[in-house]
């Protein structure tokens, strides 16, 4: 462990693709997945042993602080809040600028707090080599996974192969958006591809630099809210890697190889929780097919239906097609205009 290694794990989302099961006061980060802990709770396991409690951090809102200090806070240094959700990039600075306040020499690990990982290990060996690299250099330092099936749902990082003795890491070429089926299946052929999977390392005095050079209105923004002088709701919503990783020029990588999922939706959370949990509660199928059941405490019947997501809670029941569970959202926004809050 390094007095200045940090590492802040970002617990703001609301997870509304994972609704009913993800609510506005039990986010997806909260939900338990694979074992009796919650993914957030499995994120700090996973990452505590690589820097001291004193600097291990997590940014939520103001509205998910409470239960997140009731959850976990015994098991961090500080939960930093951000007064509303404005996207990672507002979120990560605020971050930085708290942190560089109380330690000039921080290099900073930023990693989400809703992935699923099984292999720990590995993932701490990976991780531990791209903080040090950023320790030891003023570049960013990523973790991308070596992609094992064409996803349409994850961005790409593109990457010099070439290696010298005194860069261990690969330089970023490009990243590439979410590709359609096709250009993701000619991204697997190539060696020097990788899911970016939104963990990064780097200096806090760099992160603060390339806000201030790439995107100052954000950085001014966000500055003069942490100043006591600005309202954080005048900051732009938008990404890290959008307003700031996409544009720099001093991006390495780690390409990894363990098994990873980000639980982007609904179906991925059901396929998992169904794979993984101990006890599933019982299904007859007649006739059907490609289903997953997720209601507990009840036997479901099945006839004649095929690639259905069924999921159940105490006020809730959802049915959709496997493929269209994103379109969760529009029951969301429904119970929006209808002033159904209870449901949210």
């Amino acid at each position: 462990m390094k007095k200045s290694h940090y590492i802040v794990i970002l617990a703001g989302g609301k997870g509304e693709r994972l609704w009913p099961l993800s609510r506005e006061k039990m986010p997806k980060q909260l939900l338990t997945l694979g074992n009796k802990h919650s993914l957030l709770e499995q994120t700090i396991a996973r990452v505590k042993s690589l820097v001291p409690k004193s600097n291990l951090l997590i940014m939520t809102t103001e509205q998910q602080e409470e239960e997140i200090k009731r959850l976990v806070g015994h098991e961090v240094n500080q939960v930093l809040t951000e007064p509303c959700a404005r996207n990672t990039a507002p979120a990560i600075l605020l971050a930085c600028l708290q942190i560089f306040e109380k330690d000039k020499d921080a290099t900073i690990v930023f990693l989400p707090a809703d992935h699923f990982i099984i292999q720990d290990a590995l993932f701490r060996i990976h991780l531990k080599k791209a903080l040090d690299f950023s320790a030891h250099n003023e570049v960013f330092s990523l973790v991308g996974i070596k992609p094992n099936f064409a996803a349409t749902g994850y961005g790409y990082i593109e990457y010099e192969e070439k290696k010298t003795a005194a860069r261990s890491l690969n330089k970023v070429s490009h990243f590439h958006e979410k590709p359609s089926l096709k250009i993701a299946k000619l991204y697997i052929s190539l060696s020097n591809m990788l899911w970016n999977i939104g963990v990064f390392c780097g200096k806090a005095s760099l992160f603060i630099n390339e806000y201030k050079n790439i995107i100052p209105t954000l950085f001014n923004a966000v500055m003069k809210y942490h100043k006591g002088d600005g309202n954080y709701q005048n900051c732009e919503s938008i990404s890290f890697d959008h307003a700031v990783l996409e544009k720099s020029k001093k991006i390495f990588v780690e390409p990894a190889d363990f098994s990873w999922s980000d639980v982007g939706n609904l179906e991925i959370f059901l396929s998992i929780r169904a794979q993984h949990q101990q006890v599933n509660a019982p299904v007859i199928n007649i006739n059907s097919k490609n289903n997953i059941v997720d209601v507990p405490k009840k036997l479901v019947g099945l006839i004649g239906i095929e690639d259905l997501c069924i999921v159940e809670t105490d006020d809730v029941l959802l049915i959709s097609k496997k493929k269209q569970t994103d379109n969760v959202k529009l029951i969301l926004n429904k119970l929006k205009d209808e002033k159904q809050n209870h449901y949210l």
